[in-house]
């Protein structure tokens, strides 16, 4: 569905490009996706805590008795293993209940669930039904999901500039992968002006909320000073978020930086680190 022609950012940019390049591809890509799918997300977190915090009985009980928002919950916790073993085909099921109603954050998390074939049949032509449903609501993850679409040409003509019609709705509307993916193409030029301040600017945007993919960007970015000044502390910093988070080799990239820095150097970024929160949109 995705391939390394279509997606420069996972080709890895150091000197050890060829096996590094190929092995970050083809593990990269799995948790790439994980990425796509994974967190909690806009839509959820702002719900009443006590909601969020139910026991999954009753939480399933509320859902069986057709309460909109219990199903999306309960779909939810079933698409990340939370309080009950993880079963993607149980939180198609949930998200479809939900959908059929209205709801745009289910909508978009079927049509993911569609997109990528978890615990469903992988079907564009259905996901493309349930993330435009989503995104014309201005749902960031349906937005988002229809730019993926668009960039990859899942089931229809691929398209640049509709990519980036919908990338910039969700990285508008917060959506830290949409950011990080703008980030890209002003990075690379495509639909838009290359422009590294721009890139940069997204790039940030998605770090800061803990996008990996972000981070590692905005690492690069640091590291060998484009649309930013060049800091190796903050590259470091960067990279060893990027890597905590789950992005495939970025220790790799860390470590090889941390050995040109000085210790000074080490314990400013590692105190950097130790500071960092995120800031969601």
């Amino acid at each position: 569905m995705f391939n390394a022609k279509q997606n420069p950012d996972l080709k890895k940019y150091s000197s050890m490009r060829g096996i590094l390049r190929s092995l970050a591809f083809s593990i990269g890509l799995v948790a790439w996706v994980g990425v796509v799918m994974a967190g909690y997300e806009p839509g959820m977190k702002e719900w009443p805590g006590e909601a969020r915090g139910a026991s999954f009985d009753r939480l399933l009980a509320a859902a069986e008795g057709g309460d909109v928002r219990a199903q999306v919950m309960v779909a939810h916790r079933y698409e990340y293993g939370i309080g009950v073993s993880q079963n993607f085909s149980h939180a198609a099921h949930w998200y479809g209940k939900a959908a059929e109603k209205g709801m745009p954050y289910a909508q978009s998390r079927l049509g993911l669930l569609y997109l990528f074939g978890r615990g469903v049949v992988e079907n564009f032509a259905v996901a493309e039904t349930w993330l435009r449903r989503a995104a014309e609501k201005g749902d960031a993850y349906g937005e988002f999901g229809m730019g993926l679409m668009h960039e990859f040409g899942n089931g229809m003509p691929k398209s640049d500039e509709k990519a980036v019609y919908w990338y910039r709705k969700a990285a508008e509307h917060g959506n830290a992968r949409a950011q990080n993916s703008l980030g890209k193409f002003h990075k690379h030029g495509r639909a838009v002006g290359q422009d590294d301040g721009q890139a940069a600017f997204w790039f940030r945007r998605g770090a800061e909320q803990g996008n990996a993919l972000a981070q590692f960007n905005l690492a690069e970015f640091y590291r060998t000073g484009r649309g930013v000044p060049r800091d190796d502390v903050e590259a470091l910093k960067w990279f060893t978020l990027a890597a905590r988070h789950g992005e495939p080799f970025a220790w790799v990239f860390r470590d090889g930086l941390s050995k040109r820095l000085t210790p000074e150097e080490r314990v400013a970024a590692d105190a950097r680190v130790r500071n960092w929160k995120p800031k969601f949109e």
